[in-house]
Protein backbone atom coordinates (compact mmCIF):
# COMPACT_ATOMS: atom_id res chain seq x y z
CA UNK A 1 0.00 0.00 0.00
CA UNK A 2 2.85 2.38 0.86
CA UNK A 3 4.49 1.79 -2.54
CA UNK A 4 1.15 2.43 -4.26
CA UNK A 5 0.77 5.81 -2.48
CA UNK A 6 4.29 6.79 -3.49
CA UNK A 7 3.57 5.95 -7.13
CA UNK A 8 0.34 7.96 -7.07
CA UNK A 9 2.15 10.94 -5.51
CA UNK A 10 4.87 10.87 -8.16
CA UNK A 11 2.27 10.47 -10.94
CA UNK A 12 0.60 13.73 -9.85
CA UNK A 13 3.93 15.57 -9.40
CA UNK A 14 3.96 15.49 -5.60
CA UNK A 15 6.93 13.52 -4.31
CA UNK A 16 6.85 11.73 -0.95
CA UNK A 17 8.15 13.94 1.84
CA UNK A 18 10.74 13.06 4.44
CA UNK A 19 10.95 14.22 8.05
CA UNK A 20 13.79 15.99 9.83
CA UNK A 21 14.93 12.65 11.22
CA UNK A 22 15.22 11.19 7.70
CA UNK A 23 17.05 14.01 5.93
CA UNK A 24 20.44 15.45 6.85
CA UNK A 25 19.80 18.98 5.50
CA UNK A 26 16.45 19.32 7.25
CA UNK A 27 17.95 17.90 10.42
CA UNK A 28 20.77 20.48 10.32
CA UNK A 29 18.17 23.22 9.86
CA UNK A 30 16.21 22.09 12.91
CA UNK A 31 19.40 21.84 14.98
CA UNK A 32 20.47 25.34 13.89
CA UNK A 33 17.18 26.77 15.16
CA UNK A 34 17.49 24.79 18.38
CA UNK A 35 20.78 26.57 19.13
CA UNK A 36 18.78 29.79 19.51
CA UNK A 37 16.01 28.02 21.46
CA UNK A 38 13.47 27.88 18.65
CA UNK A 39 11.77 24.47 18.80
CA UNK A 40 10.82 22.49 15.69
CA UNK A 41 7.17 22.75 16.76
CA UNK A 42 7.25 26.45 15.82
CA UNK A 43 8.65 25.81 12.34
CA UNK A 44 7.03 24.71 9.09
CA UNK A 45 8.98 23.56 6.04
CA UNK A 46 7.67 22.15 2.79
CA UNK A 47 9.82 21.44 -0.27
CA UNK A 48 8.52 19.62 -3.33
CA UNK A 49 10.07 18.85 -6.72
CA UNK A 50 8.27 20.42 -9.64
CA UNK A 51 9.66 17.81 -11.99
CA UNK A 52 11.08 14.34 -11.49
CA UNK A 53 10.53 11.98 -8.56
CA UNK A 54 12.90 13.38 -5.97
CA UNK A 55 12.02 13.36 -2.31
CA UNK A 56 10.41 16.38 -0.70
CA UNK A 57 10.62 17.84 2.81
CA UNK A 58 7.73 18.26 5.19
CA UNK A 59 7.83 19.62 8.73
CA UNK A 60 4.50 20.69 10.29
CA UNK A 61 3.08 21.48 6.83
CA UNK A 62 -0.48 22.15 8.05
CA UNK A 63 0.25 24.48 10.99
CA UNK A 64 -1.24 27.94 10.55
CA UNK A 65 1.56 30.54 10.63
CA UNK A 66 1.89 34.27 9.91
CA UNK A 67 3.06 34.80 6.34
CA UNK A 68 4.89 38.14 6.79
CA UNK A 69 5.82 39.45 3.33
CA UNK A 70 5.45 36.09 1.60
CA UNK A 71 1.77 37.17 1.46
CA UNK A 72 2.85 39.38 -1.44
CA UNK A 73 3.02 36.24 -3.59
CA UNK A 74 -0.78 35.99 -3.44
CA UNK A 75 -1.27 39.66 -4.27
CA UNK A 76 1.27 39.91 -7.07
CA UNK A 77 0.19 36.68 -8.75
CA UNK A 78 -3.47 37.75 -8.58
CA UNK A 79 -2.50 41.11 -10.11
CA UNK A 80 -0.63 39.47 -12.98
CA UNK A 81 -3.70 37.34 -13.70
CA UNK A 82 -6.48 39.85 -13.11
CA UNK A 83 -4.85 43.08 -14.36
CA UNK A 84 -2.43 41.56 -16.87
CA UNK A 85 1.38 41.88 -17.02
CA UNK A 86 1.33 44.64 -19.65
CA UNK A 87 -1.33 46.87 -18.06
CA UNK A 88 -0.24 50.38 -17.09
CA UNK A 89 -1.87 52.89 -14.72
CA UNK A 90 -2.52 56.42 -15.91
CA UNK A 91 -2.56 59.59 -13.80
CA UNK A 92 -4.20 62.53 -15.56
CA UNK A 93 -4.41 66.31 -15.24
CA UNK A 94 -7.66 67.91 -16.38
CA UNK A 95 -8.59 71.60 -16.54
CA UNK A 96 -11.92 73.09 -15.57
CA UNK A 97 -11.93 76.87 -15.68
CA UNK A 98 -9.09 78.11 -13.47
CA UNK A 99 -8.86 74.81 -11.58
CA UNK A 100 -6.68 71.82 -12.40
CA UNK A 101 -7.90 68.34 -11.46
CA UNK A 102 -5.36 65.60 -10.72
CA UNK A 103 -7.08 62.23 -11.18
CA UNK A 104 -5.46 59.22 -9.50
CA UNK A 105 -5.62 55.65 -10.74
CA UNK A 106 -4.13 53.97 -7.69
CA UNK A 107 -0.69 54.00 -9.32
CA UNK A 108 1.79 52.82 -6.65
CA UNK A 109 4.79 54.33 -8.45
CA UNK A 110 3.93 58.01 -8.87
CA UNK A 111 7.39 59.29 -7.94
CA UNK A 112 8.59 62.87 -7.71
CA UNK A 113 10.23 62.47 -11.14
CA UNK A 114 6.93 61.52 -12.78
CA UNK A 115 5.01 64.29 -10.98
CA UNK A 116 7.65 66.69 -12.27
CA UNK A 117 7.09 65.33 -15.79
CA UNK A 118 3.37 66.07 -15.50
CA UNK A 119 4.07 69.66 -14.49
CA UNK A 120 6.62 70.10 -17.28
CA UNK A 121 3.89 69.14 -19.74
CA UNK A 122 1.84 72.06 -18.43
CA UNK A 123 4.78 74.45 -18.67
CA UNK A 124 5.42 73.29 -22.23
CA UNK A 125 1.85 74.36 -23.09
CA UNK A 126 2.64 77.89 -21.89
CA UNK A 127 1.04 77.63 -18.47
CA UNK A 128 2.93 79.70 -15.89
CA UNK A 129 0.45 80.90 -13.27
CA UNK A 130 -2.20 78.63 -11.76
CA UNK A 131 -5.01 80.89 -10.56
CA UNK A 132 -7.33 78.28 -9.14
CA UNK A 133 -7.09 75.22 -6.93
CA UNK A 134 -5.57 71.85 -7.73
CA UNK A 135 -8.33 69.33 -7.07
CA UNK A 136 -7.16 65.89 -5.94
CA UNK A 137 -9.48 63.18 -7.26
CA UNK A 138 -9.00 59.98 -5.26
CA UNK A 139 -12.30 58.37 -6.23
CA UNK A 140 -10.63 55.20 -7.61
CA UNK A 141 -10.34 53.99 -4.01
CA UNK A 142 -13.59 55.55 -2.80
CA UNK A 143 -13.96 58.11 0.02
CA UNK A 144 -11.30 58.20 2.71
CA UNK A 145 -13.96 57.39 5.29
CA UNK A 146 -14.42 53.95 3.71
CA UNK A 147 -10.79 53.02 4.42
CA UNK A 148 -9.70 54.78 7.62
CA UNK A 149 -5.98 54.36 8.19
CA UNK A 150 -3.97 54.98 11.33
CA UNK A 151 -0.20 54.87 10.70
CA UNK A 152 0.46 54.15 14.38
CA UNK A 153 -1.61 50.95 14.52
CA UNK A 154 0.93 48.43 13.28
CA UNK A 155 3.99 49.24 15.40
CA UNK A 156 3.52 52.81 16.70
CA UNK A 157 6.24 54.05 14.31
CA UNK A 158 4.19 56.31 12.03
CA UNK A 159 7.20 57.96 10.37
CA UNK A 160 8.58 54.70 9.01
CA UNK A 161 8.02 54.67 5.23
CA UNK A 162 6.21 51.31 5.30
CA UNK A 163 3.44 52.81 7.46
CA UNK A 164 2.02 54.96 4.65
CA UNK A 165 -1.56 53.96 3.89
CA UNK A 166 -3.29 53.40 0.54
CA UNK A 167 -4.19 56.44 -1.55
CA UNK A 168 -5.60 56.44 -5.08
CA UNK A 169 -3.44 59.53 -5.65
CA UNK A 170 -0.32 58.49 -3.77
CA UNK A 171 2.27 61.16 -4.55
CA UNK A 172 5.92 60.15 -4.10
CA UNK A 173 4.97 57.52 -1.50
CA UNK A 174 4.17 60.48 0.80
CA UNK A 175 7.88 60.39 1.57
CA UNK A 176 10.47 62.90 2.75
CA UNK A 177 14.17 62.31 2.18
CA UNK A 178 16.91 63.94 4.24
CA UNK A 179 20.58 63.25 3.41
CA UNK A 180 22.82 63.05 6.48
CA UNK A 181 26.59 63.59 6.13
CA UNK A 182 29.37 63.82 8.75
CA UNK A 183 31.28 66.94 7.81
CA UNK A 184 33.68 69.30 9.62
CA UNK A 185 32.98 67.80 13.03
CA UNK A 186 29.20 68.05 12.69
CA UNK A 187 26.25 66.35 10.97
CA UNK A 188 25.00 68.08 7.85
CA UNK A 189 21.30 67.50 7.04
CA UNK A 190 20.07 68.35 3.54
CA UNK A 191 16.41 68.12 2.57
CA UNK A 192 16.25 66.16 -0.69
CA UNK A 193 12.50 66.36 -1.34
CA UNK A 194 11.27 69.61 -2.99
CA UNK A 195 8.57 70.55 -0.50
CA UNK A 196 7.65 74.25 -0.54
CA UNK A 197 8.55 76.08 2.69
CA UNK A 198 9.86 72.87 4.35
CA UNK A 199 12.83 73.16 6.70
CA UNK A 200 15.10 70.99 8.83
CA UNK A 201 15.81 71.72 12.49
CA UNK A 202 19.02 69.73 12.74
CA UNK A 203 19.99 68.94 16.35
CA UNK A 204 21.96 65.81 15.51
CA UNK A 205 25.39 65.25 17.02
CA UNK A 206 28.22 63.02 15.90
CA UNK A 207 28.59 59.76 17.78
CA UNK A 208 30.70 56.62 17.81
CA UNK A 209 29.82 53.10 16.76
CA UNK A 210 29.26 51.24 13.49
CA UNK A 211 27.35 52.89 10.69
CA UNK A 212 25.15 49.79 10.33
CA UNK A 213 23.09 50.96 13.33
CA UNK A 214 22.77 54.63 12.36
CA UNK A 215 18.96 54.62 12.03
CA UNK A 216 18.53 53.56 15.65
CA UNK A 217 20.26 56.72 16.87
CA UNK A 218 18.17 59.25 14.92
CA UNK A 219 14.83 60.53 16.25
CA UNK A 220 12.59 62.63 14.03
CA UNK A 221 9.32 64.54 14.15
CA UNK A 222 7.41 66.58 11.55
CA UNK A 223 5.11 69.52 12.25
CA UNK A 224 2.25 70.71 10.07
CA UNK A 225 4.38 73.22 8.18
CA UNK A 226 6.85 70.45 7.29
CA UNK A 227 9.42 71.52 9.81
CA UNK A 228 11.49 68.36 10.31
CA UNK A 229 13.22 68.11 13.68
CA UNK A 230 16.13 65.67 13.99
CA UNK A 231 17.67 64.67 17.33
CA UNK A 232 20.09 62.04 18.54
CA UNK A 233 23.48 60.87 17.31
CA UNK A 234 24.78 59.94 13.89
CA UNK A 235 27.97 57.82 13.64
CA UNK A 236 31.04 59.67 12.44
CA UNK A 237 32.04 56.45 10.65
CA UNK A 238 29.18 56.83 8.16
CA UNK A 239 29.31 57.90 4.56
CA UNK A 240 26.31 60.02 3.47
CA UNK A 241 23.07 58.23 4.36
CA UNK A 242 19.49 58.97 3.26
CA UNK A 243 16.90 59.17 6.00
CA UNK A 244 13.51 58.11 4.62
CA UNK A 245 10.52 59.50 6.50
CA UNK A 246 6.77 59.23 6.05
CA UNK A 247 5.05 62.62 6.16
CA UNK A 248 3.00 61.78 9.23
CA UNK A 249 2.47 63.78 12.37
CA UNK A 250 -0.26 65.09 14.68
CA UNK A 251 -0.96 67.97 12.27
CA UNK A 252 -0.67 65.83 9.13
CA UNK A 253 -3.28 63.17 9.75
CA UNK A 254 -5.66 61.56 7.27
CA UNK A 255 -6.83 63.03 4.02
CA UNK A 256 -6.10 66.60 5.15
CA UNK A 257 -2.49 65.66 5.81
CA UNK A 258 -2.23 63.98 2.41
CA UNK A 259 -3.55 67.18 0.83
CA UNK A 260 -0.96 69.26 2.68
CA UNK A 261 1.83 67.01 1.43
CA UNK A 262 0.47 67.14 -2.14
CA UNK A 263 0.27 70.92 -2.02
CA UNK A 264 3.81 71.36 -0.67
CA UNK A 265 5.27 68.92 -3.21
CA UNK A 266 3.43 70.32 -6.25
CA UNK A 267 4.11 73.91 -5.21
CA UNK A 268 7.78 73.17 -4.64
CA UNK A 269 8.20 71.53 -8.07
CA UNK A 270 6.12 74.18 -9.87
CA UNK A 271 8.10 77.04 -8.37
CA UNK A 272 11.37 75.31 -9.33
CA UNK A 273 10.08 75.50 -12.93
CA UNK A 274 9.45 79.20 -12.66
CA UNK A 275 5.70 78.92 -12.18
CA UNK A 276 3.44 80.46 -9.54
CA UNK A 277 0.24 79.21 -7.91
CA UNK A 278 -2.25 81.24 -5.89
CA UNK A 279 -4.67 78.46 -4.96
CA UNK A 280 -4.70 75.41 -2.69
CA UNK A 281 -4.79 71.61 -2.98
CA UNK A 282 -8.29 70.34 -2.15
CA UNK A 283 -10.16 67.05 -2.36
CA UNK A 284 -12.79 66.60 -5.04
CA UNK A 285 -13.77 64.82 -8.25
CA UNK A 286 -13.36 65.61 -11.91
CA UNK A 287 -16.36 67.41 -13.44
CA UNK A 288 -17.64 66.06 -16.75
CA UNK A 289 -16.89 69.35 -18.54
CA UNK A 290 -13.14 69.23 -17.77
CA UNK A 291 -10.53 69.00 -20.52
CA UNK A 292 -7.54 66.64 -20.45
CA UNK A 293 -4.24 68.57 -20.50
CA UNK A 294 -1.52 66.15 -19.32
CA UNK A 295 -0.97 62.53 -18.31
CA UNK A 296 1.66 60.03 -17.17
CA UNK A 297 1.66 56.22 -17.23
CA UNK A 298 3.24 53.78 -14.82
CA UNK A 299 5.53 50.95 -15.79
CA UNK A 300 3.61 47.75 -16.71
CA UNK A 301 2.15 45.69 -13.88
CA UNK A 302 4.90 43.09 -14.41
CA UNK A 303 7.51 45.73 -13.52
CA UNK A 304 5.47 46.92 -10.52
CA UNK A 305 5.32 43.31 -9.33
CA UNK A 306 9.10 43.07 -9.68
CA UNK A 307 9.63 46.22 -7.60
CA UNK A 308 7.25 44.92 -4.93
CA UNK A 309 8.76 41.46 -4.59
CA UNK A 310 12.45 42.27 -5.03
CA UNK A 311 12.47 44.89 -2.29
CA UNK A 312 9.34 43.86 -0.34
CA UNK A 313 7.63 47.22 -0.82
CA UNK A 314 4.61 47.20 1.50
CA UNK A 315 3.11 50.49 0.31
CA UNK A 316 3.12 49.40 -3.34
CA UNK A 317 1.68 45.98 -2.39
CA UNK A 318 -1.25 47.59 -0.57
CA UNK A 319 -1.98 49.74 -3.60
CA UNK A 320 -1.84 46.77 -5.98
CA UNK A 321 -4.09 44.75 -3.67
CA UNK A 322 -6.81 47.43 -3.83
CA UNK A 323 -6.48 47.63 -7.61
CA UNK A 324 -7.76 44.06 -7.81
CA UNK A 325 -11.25 45.41 -7.00
CA UNK A 326 -13.45 47.37 -9.34
CA UNK A 327 -13.77 51.08 -8.61
CA UNK A 328 -14.38 52.36 -6.04
CA UNK A 329 -12.11 49.88 -4.25
CA UNK A 330 -12.61 48.64 -0.71
CA UNK A 331 -10.58 46.20 1.39
CA UNK A 332 -13.44 43.71 1.30
CA UNK A 333 -13.82 44.09 -2.47
CA UNK A 334 -10.10 43.56 -3.01
CA UNK A 335 -10.07 40.40 -0.90
CA UNK A 336 -13.09 39.05 -2.73
CA UNK A 337 -11.45 39.76 -6.09
CA UNK A 338 -8.20 38.10 -4.98
CA UNK A 339 -9.99 34.98 -3.76
CA UNK A 340 -12.14 34.72 -6.89
CA UNK A 341 -9.12 35.12 -9.14
CA UNK A 342 -7.06 32.51 -7.33
CA UNK A 343 -9.94 30.08 -6.80
CA UNK A 344 -10.52 30.03 -10.56
CA UNK A 345 -6.97 28.67 -10.86
CA UNK A 346 -7.43 26.10 -8.08
CA UNK A 347 -5.12 27.80 -5.58
CA UNK A 348 -5.77 26.21 -2.15
CA UNK A 349 -7.00 28.86 0.31
CA UNK A 350 -8.91 27.02 3.03
CA UNK A 351 -6.69 28.49 5.77
CA UNK A 352 -5.56 31.71 4.05
CA UNK A 353 -6.14 34.91 6.02
CA UNK A 354 -5.77 38.15 4.02
CA UNK A 355 -5.94 41.64 5.54
CA UNK A 356 -4.15 44.11 3.24
CA UNK A 357 -2.24 41.92 0.79
CA UNK A 358 1.23 43.06 1.83
CA UNK A 359 2.02 40.83 4.81
CA UNK A 360 2.55 43.88 7.03
CA UNK A 361 -0.07 42.43 9.31
CA UNK A 362 -0.51 40.46 12.53
CA UNK A 363 -3.38 38.57 10.88
CA UNK A 364 -2.27 37.43 7.43
CA UNK A 365 -1.54 33.72 7.68
CA UNK A 366 -1.59 30.39 5.88
CA UNK A 367 0.00 26.96 6.05
CA UNK A 368 3.22 25.92 4.34
CA UNK A 369 1.25 23.26 2.48
CA UNK A 370 -1.21 25.81 1.06
CA UNK A 371 1.54 28.22 0.06
CA UNK A 372 3.25 25.35 -1.73
CA UNK A 373 0.00 24.84 -3.60
CA UNK A 374 0.12 28.49 -4.71
CA UNK A 375 3.70 28.06 -5.93
CA UNK A 376 2.76 24.94 -7.92
CA UNK A 377 -0.14 26.75 -9.61
CA UNK A 378 2.11 29.70 -10.48
CA UNK A 379 4.71 27.36 -11.99
CA UNK A 380 2.22 26.05 -14.54
CA UNK A 381 0.70 29.45 -15.34
CA UNK A 382 1.62 31.39 -18.53
CA UNK A 383 2.54 34.35 -16.30
CA UNK A 384 5.09 32.30 -14.36
CA UNK A 385 8.13 33.96 -16.03
CA UNK A 386 7.01 37.41 -14.82
CA UNK A 387 6.48 36.18 -11.27
CA UNK A 388 9.71 34.16 -11.18
CA UNK A 389 11.76 37.11 -12.43
CA UNK A 390 10.27 39.30 -9.67
CA UNK A 391 11.68 37.17 -6.86
CA UNK A 392 14.96 38.07 -5.13
CA UNK A 393 17.89 36.00 -6.43
CA UNK A 394 20.15 34.35 -3.87
CA UNK A 395 23.43 36.21 -3.43
CA UNK A 396 22.52 38.71 -6.14
CA UNK A 397 19.75 41.23 -5.48
CA UNK A 398 16.78 42.38 -3.45
CA UNK A 399 16.26 40.93 0.00
CA UNK A 400 18.46 37.90 -0.83
CA UNK A 401 21.54 39.88 -1.77
CA UNK A 402 23.39 38.69 1.34
CA UNK A 403 22.70 34.98 0.76
CA UNK A 404 26.15 33.47 1.25
CA UNK A 405 26.23 30.70 -1.33
CA UNK A 406 23.38 31.22 -3.83
CA UNK A 407 23.36 27.50 -4.60
CA UNK A 408 26.68 27.67 -6.37
CA UNK A 409 25.23 29.44 -9.41
CA UNK A 410 23.48 32.78 -9.80
CA UNK A 411 19.76 32.41 -10.48
CA UNK A 412 19.10 29.03 -8.88
CA UNK A 413 17.61 30.35 -5.62
CA UNK A 414 14.61 32.66 -6.02
CA UNK A 415 12.69 33.30 -2.83
CA UNK A 416 10.29 35.91 -1.50
CA UNK A 417 11.36 36.63 2.05
CA UNK A 418 9.41 38.02 4.97
CA UNK A 419 10.01 39.16 8.52
CA UNK A 420 7.86 40.56 11.30
CA UNK A 421 8.29 40.68 15.02
CA UNK A 422 8.44 36.99 16.06
CA UNK A 423 8.18 35.80 12.45
CA UNK A 424 10.58 34.85 9.67
CA UNK A 425 9.50 33.38 6.32
CA UNK A 426 10.66 32.50 2.82
CA UNK A 427 8.84 31.01 -0.15
CA UNK A 428 9.72 30.44 -3.79
CA UNK A 429 11.75 28.21 -6.05
CA UNK A 430 15.14 26.48 -6.01
CA UNK A 431 16.89 24.74 -8.89
CA UNK A 432 19.14 21.82 -7.96
CA UNK A 433 22.51 20.92 -9.51
CA UNK A 434 20.82 18.64 -12.06
CA UNK A 435 18.64 21.46 -13.34
CA UNK A 436 15.44 20.34 -11.60
CA UNK A 437 13.26 22.98 -9.94
CA UNK A 438 11.69 22.66 -6.48
CA UNK A 439 9.29 24.71 -4.40
CA UNK A 440 10.44 25.76 -0.94
CA UNK A 441 8.37 27.27 1.87
CA UNK A 442 9.72 28.08 5.33
CA UNK A 443 7.50 29.67 7.99
CA UNK A 444 8.93 30.33 11.48
CA UNK A 445 6.82 31.84 14.26
CA UNK A 446 8.39 32.11 17.70
CA UNK A 447 8.88 34.89 20.30
CA UNK A 448 12.65 34.55 19.89
CA UNK A 449 12.63 35.00 16.10
CA UNK A 450 13.19 38.76 16.19
CA UNK A 451 16.20 38.68 18.51
CA UNK A 452 17.79 35.94 16.39
CA UNK A 453 17.05 37.43 12.97
CA UNK A 454 20.61 36.88 11.68
CA UNK A 455 20.76 33.26 12.81
CA UNK A 456 17.41 32.47 11.19
CA UNK A 457 18.42 34.12 7.94
CA UNK A 458 21.60 32.06 7.86
CA UNK A 459 19.70 28.85 8.64
CA UNK A 460 17.24 29.49 5.81
CA UNK A 461 20.14 30.30 3.48
CA UNK A 462 21.81 26.99 4.36
CA UNK A 463 18.59 25.08 3.82
CA UNK A 464 17.96 26.61 0.39
CA UNK A 465 21.61 26.06 -0.55
CA UNK A 466 21.31 22.40 0.44
CA UNK A 467 18.32 22.04 -1.86
CA UNK A 468 20.24 23.73 -4.68
CA UNK A 469 23.41 21.63 -4.37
Amino acid sequence: MKNLLICVAILFGIAPAVSAQEDAALSRFVRALATVDIPAAHVSVVAQPLEGGDKGWALHPNALRLTASTAKLYTTYAALVRLGPATTLKTEVWQNGSDLILVGSGDPSLTVERISSLLRQLRAQGMQHINGNIVLDRSRFGPASSMPFDPTTFDNKPMRPYNVGPDALLLNFRAIQVVLTPQNGAVQARLDTPLADASVDNQLQLGDGPCSDWKDGVQSTISGNFRITLKGKFPRSCTPQTLQLAAHGPELAGEAGANQYAEALIRGLWEEMGGSWSGKAVSGTKPSAATLVASTESQPVAQLVRDINKYSNNVMARQLFLLLADAPSTQAGAEQALRQTLAARSVPMKHLVIENGSGLSRKEATTAEEMTGLLRVIWHDPRMPELLSSLPIGGTDGTLKKNKNNGGDVGRIRLKTGSLENTRAAAGYVQDSRGHWHTLVVLIQDPKATANYGALREAIDQLSNSLAN
